[in-house]
């Protein structure tokens, strides 16, 4: 094969703006390595002036925080794979599903990072490998696939969007093939050095996987005009009925970095421009003013001097009136405004004030509306790839398993302090007089409380709920319930309201 069409890339891979969108995700040095491209050097500015600009920028990532809010929302629930029949081989997809990397990993942890990388380009890949393809005969059964393969023959990968090179789309929706690259610079022993370059590049299609390698000194790899020819293995089936390559992907509406990146580098290029203004206009500038000639003897200025002036002459400081400043102030404060609108997350964008937190229990719930409805449609991609998943298992194992997938379809993004009030209210029987909904409402709470516990301790909390959560009417509740009712007739204020004319 030769090396110019290895290289080959597909019209849709653009590995630098999908780097950058991980940049501005991650910030810290993953951003400083790459801030030229983030902040640009001004007309007649010294390269000097732009290197210390750029050293004093400082970035703060509101897409990271935004994408890693909707990440814990969408993950904040777990998936479950059912299939009709339970009968055979529950012990492999129970061990697969706790263990999908070979490295301890369970699936809902894979699929997260595979969301976030979907964040970051059109879509994230890995690929389904079988440790030991075994040689069976045609018609072999399930206890042969389980003697010859075993139940931690089967892992997923993760491949990097920018490794992808190349691939092709079937009409079924599923990839006839795709081109994985790889680059190590490894040292074969201690005693070794990392100058010596391995690339490879794996063709997997619907039967088979194929590699070439191409091994060079650092520096010296040979470029596409030499049309150097790379060896490659024989083709070697890889066990799965079609192509092992999968993917998630997202529809241009719902990449959210994509929608929120002009945004993002809009606030940092305004806070940037603000802070080089305000330490380069931090300090008055003194001077004098005078009709006379300059002395031979310059005038000492500071602690432990004094200043004699000849006559005429005045002393003052020049400083900026910080109309500037204040304009470039307003404008980064609109331009973090601008990615949470941008993100329809209104509610992050709101400073923790008096005046957010009054806001009215309407307001906030409306603020987790446009949430839920991106969560919704990026929970029915990740569905349909986890669907992927079993299915190209199950075909490989001949196990005859129809799939259905539950989950990612019921989040609970509503603001904590709405619980809490809500809480209260049926606490003091003012309001929905129901057993039941007092018990889930407890445990939507305790779940917000404490989202990191697992998931037999949250199994252990929602029973120890619904087990302490009478169905008996509270007798407070209901004196409390009278004592309004009375106050009522009487035309008195409700209780726990302040006076008339003043507070408590």
């Amino acid at each position: 094969m030769q090396l110019t069409l290895l290289d080959q890339k597909h019209p849709e891979w653009d590995a630098e703006s999908w780097a950058d969108n991980l940049a501005l995700y991650e910030g810290g040095d993953k951003f400083r390595k790459r801030i030229n491209r983030f902040l640009p050097m001004n007309p007649m500015e010294t390269a000097e002036m732009f290197a210390n600009r750029c050293a004093h920028a400082k970035y703060r990532s509101y897409i990271g925080s935004i994408v890693d809010f909707l990440t814990g929302s969408m993950f904040e629930q777990s998936f479950s794979a059912n299939a009709a029949d339970k009968s055979a081989l529950e012990e492999f997809y129970t061990d697969f599903r706790d263990n999908c990397d070979g490295q301890g990993t369970d699936m809902a942890d894979f699929l997260r990072a595979r969301f976030v990388a979907a964040m970051m380009a059109p879509r994230s890949f890995w690929v389904c490998e079988m440790v030991a393809v075994p040689d069976l005969p045609e018609g072999a059964s399930l206890a042969d696939f389980k003697r010859e393969v075993g139940t931690g023959s089967l892992r997923l990968v993760g491949v990097d969007a920018s490794s992808v090179y190349d691939w092709k789309l079937g009409s079924d929706g599923r990839y006839d093939w795709v081109i994985v690259h790889s680059l190590e610079c490894d040292r074969a022993d201690v005693f070794g050095s990392r100058k010596m370059v391995t690339e490879r590049w794996k063709l997997y299609d619907r039967e088979t996987v194929r590699e070439w390698t191409l091994v060079y000194e650092k520096g010296q790899r040979p470029s596409g005009a030499e049309a150097v020819a790379v060896e490659s293995m024989q083709p070697t089936p890889h066990g799965f009925t079609s192509c092992p390559v999968l993917s998630l992907g997202f529809p241009p509406g719902l990449r959210l970095v994509e929608r929120l990146r002009d945004a993002q580098l809009s606030h940092f290029e305004s806070d940037a421009a603000l802070r080089h203004t305000l330490r380069m206009t931090a300090y008055a500038m003194p001077y004098i003013s005078s009709d006379q000639p300059n002395q031979d003897k310059p005038q000492r200025m500071g602690a432990g001097h004094f200043l004699m002036l000849t006559g005429g002459a005045k002393a003052g400081f020049l400083e900026p009136q910080g109309s500037a400043a204040s304009l470039l102030a307003t404008k980064v404060d609109s331009d973090r405004q601008e990615i949470y609108r941008l993100a329809h997350q209104m509610a992050l964008g709101i400073d923790n004030n008096a005046s957010a937190v009054g806001r009215s229990a309407e307001s906030k719930s409306v603020d987790s509306k446009s949430s839920n409805t991106m969560l919704d449609a990026w929970g029915a991609a990740i569905r349909e790839s986890v669907k992927a998943i079993y299915d190209l298992i199950s075909a490989a194992r001949v196990d005859g398993k129809e799939w259905t997938i539950e989950g990612f379809d019921s989040f609970d993004t509503v603001d904590l302090s709405l619980l809490l009030e809500a809480s209260l209210q049926v606490d003091s029987g003012s309001s929905i007089p129901s057993p039941t909904f007092k018990r889930e409402l407890g445990k939507r709470i305790a779940n917000k409380l404490l989202p990191d516990l697992s998931a037999a301790l949250k199994e252990k909390i929602e029973k120890e709920i619904d087990a302490n959560v009478s169905d008996e009417p509270d007798p407070l509740a209901e004196e409390m319930k009278l004592a309004r009712e009375a106050a009522a007739r009487v035309g008195a204020p409700p209780l726990g309201a302040p006076p008339p004319g003043g507070e408590v």
